[in-house]
């Protein structure tokens, strides 16, 4: 009945948050409840439980920073106490599990996971009053760093690093941009780093907080954020040309997460 009500009113969110729910209960296409979901979102973006079930589906998927960009605004913005009690849930069974050594290398079913590398199983939050679905894949963490030790306490998914990376706390405030390039400006202990990409679209923008940012361009931004960076040190250039390294990600900090 629901298959045909999204039929037939493909405009309601109501018809397709619900059949993206069943699916998601059911646990046989995810691809589908993704899908359902996401148009429910895009359709009622106030209802925080359409976005609950789409975060929780695509972690079920494999698409943990997705999934991670769902569910982290609602840990501290959402409304609905539940909905913020049940995003948390999910955010800290996924850092306590990606923390630990892997124990499979199995991929998740579906689509392919958007980070790469072994994954190991991690228990979803059911929705609602459903029995708990199968087992999810994550990604296998990196050694933590004093950042990530912190981020799981707070509930927080912080992007691993990569080969080469550094991630420091600081306050990003402006993107220069130049012919064919450009400079992010992060205000970090010890001074201004000065961060070189060659299109914006290069640096992974990533956020845990509901408010902030929600576009970047060339010139100061409104006002201060503060993020972590990362990037891959390198010099370049000589007095104020000089850069630090390579920008790879500026992930935004919920307001009650400081670094340790």
């Amino acid at each position: 009945m629901l298959a045909r009500a999204v039929e037939l009113d493909p405009d309601s969110a109501f018809a397709a948050g619900m059949l993206g729910y069943v699916e998601l209960s059911l646990g046989s296409d995810l691809l589908r409840a993704t899908a359902l979901l996401e148009r429910a979102v895009k359709l009622a973006p106030s209802r925080e439980q359409y976005r609950l079930f789409l975060g929780q589906s695509l972690l079920r998927e494999g698409h943990v920073a997705k999934a991670t960009s769902v569910l982290a605004p609602l840990m501290g913005g959402a409304h609905d106490d539940e909905v913020r009690t049940r995003a948390r849930a999910l955010m800290v069974t996924l850092a306590d599990q990606q923390n630990r050594p892997a124990a499979t290398s199995e991929t998740a079913p579906g689509r392919q996971p958007v980070t790469a590398g072994p994954v190991e199983r991690v228990r979803a939050t059911p929705p609602l009053s459903i029995d708990p679905p199968a087992p999810v894949e994550a990604p296998r963490a990196a050694t933590a760093t004093p950042y990530e030790d912190s981020a799981l306490r707070a509930g927080l998914v912080l992007r691993r690093l990569g080969v080469g990376e550094t991630r420091t706390p600081g306050q990003f405030r402006a993107i220069e941009c130049g012919p064919g390039s450009a400079v992010l400006l992060v205000d970090a202990t010890g001074g201004t780093l000065r961060l070189r990409t060659k299109q914006i679209d290069d640096v992974d923008f990533i956020s845990y907080r509901a408010g902030g940012l929600s576009s970047v361009s060339c010139g100061a931004l409104a006002a201060p954020q503060r993020v972590l960076v990362t990037y891959r040190p390198g010099a370049e250039g000589e007095g104020s040309t000089a850069t630090a390294g390579d920008a790879v990600a500026i992930e935004l900090l919920p307001d009650d997460y400081t670094p340790k």
